[in-house]
């Protein structure tokens, strides 16, 4: 009979092969220096989706800033704050840090709680250009993620999907999606319950080995069973 740990990997196995690779992280389209607002911007994006920005830096501040935005609501609705904030460009950390807070209120309204969402933006643009020389990529390696979670507004959730998604960091992110697969795989319910890094312990050692990309890959299917099958 396989353990537990063998049955998240099978399961991630099984609708791997079911929905085919998620390939996230989301992005929109830019056109040269001008950002267009696209005609469908996709979760999961494909062949001839593009990020705001070309170098690696810009990407994983994108990555942070949808995070952020995400928290308490649905990506539909962040698409259309990314959108504004790239069409006024304030999608770097040096531009929402010099940028009116009622700027940023506005662009992130769809959003949901935007008045403490537009704070978080600002405190963490400063955070990067201050503390970070304004790349997120300067991140220690070993103490990243306490600073991360040492911002005001970022819980281990979107501190460790700034982390994987927009550093490549080898860490696994848990949901209230991961929890009630593992209820449904272990058929205990103390997975509600435990704290969020023992949780996230036991993922990243059932996925053993597995490259970042799987580790991406993982959680991105994870929630797509949740939104799809899972509830």
């Amino acid at each position: 009979m396989p353990n537990d740990k063998q049955k998240f990997r099978a399961f991630i196995d099984k609708v791997e092969k079911e929905y085919g690779k998620q390939g996230w992280w989301p992005r929109v389209v830019r056109i040269g220096t001008q950002c267009a607002v696209p005609v469908q911007v996709k979760h999961h994006p494909g062949p001839k989706s593009y990020w705001l920005s070309k170098t690696l830096s810009a990407q994983a501040f994108e990555v942070s800033i949808g995070a952020i935005l995400t928290q308490n609501t649905t990506w539909t609705n962040v698409e259309k704050a990314l959108i504004c904030l790239a069409q006024k460009n304030l999608l770097t950390s040096r531009a929402i840090t010099s940028a009116r807070l009622a700027s940023l209120e506005s662009c992130v309204k769809s959003s949901g709680y935007y008045r403490q969402k537009a704070k978080k933006l600002k405190l963490f643009a400063r955070f990067v250009e201050v503390e970070l020389g304004g790349d997120l990529r300067h991140l220690d390696a070993n103490q990243g993620r306490e600073n991360l979670l040492g911002q005001w507004g970022i819980g281990p959730e979107t501190a460790d999907t700034i982390l994987l998604y927009g550093l490549n960091r080898h860490i696994f992110v848990i949901d209230a999606y991961t929890r009630r697969l593992l209820v449904r795989l272990t058929g205990s319910e103390k997975w509600l319950k435990l704290p969020y890094d023992e949780v996230r312990a036991w993922c990243e050692e059932a996925m053993g080995k597995s490259k970042v990309k799987m580790f991406q890959e993982a959680h991105a299917l994870i929630v797509r069973w949740g939104k799809e099958a899972g509830r």
